[in-house]
C-alpha cells in the first residue's frame, strides 16, 4: 500500500515563531510490555552516541549525560511530567554551550510533555546541536515562539508546532555539527521553546533533566544561514496491517542545498528512503530504520535542488499489531518525517518555513 502527499518550502525575509504546551496520559496496558522493552533499549542507545553505522554520521563527541537520567525508582508521586527549567550556561569545555533545559518527573506508565521558553539576550549563530536526552526522553523539538508569554517552564502538549523549527531529536540522536561556513541564526529578543516528549513504561517513578546544547560560532564565519525542515507526511498517514509504505513530497521554490538528514518514525517503522527528484537526482538516505538509533547523516556534498525539484520521503512500516495505526504524537501512533537542514544556493536569500513540516 502506498500513498503520497506534497508540500513546499517557502522563501522569504521574515522569521516567525512557535508555541507548544504539557499534558500527561496513562499508556494503554496492551502496549506496556512492548514499551518497557524499548525503554530498556533506549538507555543502551543513548549511551552509545557517536557516528552513524556507515561512518557518515554527523557526530562530534558524546551527548553529555544522555542515558543517565533515570534517577532512582521512587519520586514525588506527582501526576506526570513537571519541574523547573534552566537556560544558558557552559557546556563541557569543548565549545558546546547549554542553551535550554527542562527538569521532569514521570509516574509509572505515564506519557507527557514538558516545555521551556527562553528569550535570547543577543544574536547567536549555531553551527551544531547536541541533545541531552536521559532515559525517558522520547523526542525533543526546539523552535521559536512569537506569542510574548513569560520565560520559564510550563505545561504543554506536543501538537502545537509553529512556523520556525530550529532542531529536533529522537531516541539515539547523536550530536550534529554543520559544515564549515553554515549556521542557524537565532536573533536577540527571539524566544525559543523547548518541547520535551516523555514517557515512562517502567513500574517506578523516573526523573531527569533533558536539554539542548549548541555550538556557537562568530558571525564573521557564517557564509550560509540554514533552516530546519521536516519533510514527509503527517495528516492522512495510514499504516495498515502488514508491510506498507507511505510517501511525502516536498517541493523547492528556489535552488537549495540539503546537507543533513535524520529519519523519524515510531516503533513500527522498518525502512526510510530520502531522494531528490528533478534536475540532480540523488539518494540522500536509504537505510533500515531503528527506533533506538535516530541519527543525523551529513550529506556530503550537499544535495542540490533547483526550483521545482522535489524531495521524496518513503517510509516503510511492518505493522504486526493487528490494527491500523494513524499519524499521532504518542509513541503508539506513527510518524513519517525526514528531519533535514537546508540553505539557499544564493546566500543573500533568507529561507523560512510556512510550518515546521513540508508535507502538503
Amino acid at each position: 500500500m502506498k500513498s503520497a502527499v506534497q508540500g513546499r518550502i517557502h522563501a522569504g525575509t521574515s522569521l516567525a515563531g512557535v508555541h507548544l504546551t504539557m499534558t500527561t496520559h496513562r499508556l494503554l496496558q496492551p502496549a506496556t510490555l512492548r514499551l518497557v522493552a524499548l525503554t530498556s533499549a533506549f538507555a543502551l542507545a543513548l549511551g552509545a552516541c557517536g557516528g552513524s553505522e556507515d561512518g557518515s554520521g554527523a557526530s562530534s563527541g558524546g551527548s553529555g549525560n544522555a542515558g543517565s537520567g533515570a534517577s532512582g525508582g521512587s519520586g514525588n508521586g506527582g501526576s506526570g511530567a513537571g519541574g523547573s527549567g534552566a537556560t544558558g550556561g557552559q557546556g563541557g569545555g569543548d565549545g558546546w554551550q547549554l542553551l535550554v533545559s527542562g527538569d521532569w518527573s514521570m509516574d509509572p506508565g505515564d506519557e507527557g510533555y514538558v516545555c521551556v521558553r527562553y528569550t535570547l539576550p543577543e544574536d547567536m549563530y549555531v553551527s551544531g546541536f547536541r541533545p541531552i536526552a536521559p532515559f525517558g526522553t522520547h523526542h525533543t523539538v526546539l523552535s521559536v515562539e512569537d506569542d510574548g508569554k513569560p520565560d520559564g517552564q510550563y505545561d504543554c502538549t506536543g501538537g502545537m508546532n509553529g512556523p520556525r523549527m530550529l532542531y529536533g531529536s529522537g531516541v539515539g540522536t547523536d550530536p550534529l555539527q554543520f559544515p564549515a561556513g553554515v549556521a542557524v541564526k537565532i536573533s536577540a529578543g527571539e524566544q525559543i521553546n523547548l518541547n520535551l516528549h516523555l514517557f515512562n513504561a517502567t513500574p517506578d517513578t523516573i526523573s531527569g533533566t533533558s536539554a539542548i546544547e549548541v555550538l556557537p560560532v562568530d558571525a564573521s564565519e557564517v557564509q550560509h544561514e540554514a533552516i530546519a525542515v521536516l519533510a514527509g507526511k503527517d495528516q492522512g498517514l495510514f499504516v495498515d496491517t502488514g508491510e506498507t509504505t507511505e510517501t511525502g513530497l516536498c517541493t523547492a521554490p528556489i535552488a537549495v542545498n540539503v546537507f543533513a538528514v535524520m529519519p523519524h518514525m515510531h516503533t513500527l517503522g522498518s525502512h526510510m528512503k530520502v531522494a531528490s527528484l528533478g534536475s540532480n537526482p540523488s539518494t540522500l538516505l536509504d537505510t533500515d530504520y531503528d527506533f533506538e538509533e535516530q541519527r543525523f547523516r551529513l550529506v556530503d556534498p550537499p544535495a542540490k535542488l533547483q526550483k521545482g525539484d522535489q524531495l521524496q520521503v518513503d517510509c516503510t512500516y511492518i505493522n504486526d499489531t493487528g490494527d491500523a495505526v494513524h499519524y499521532g504524537e504518542s509513541t503508539l501512533d506513527e510518524m513519517c518525517y525526514a528531519g533535514t537542514y537546508i540553505y539557499a544556493e544564493d546566500p543573500t536569500i533568507k529561507l523560512q518555513t510556512s510550518g515546521v513540516t513540508c508535507t502538503k
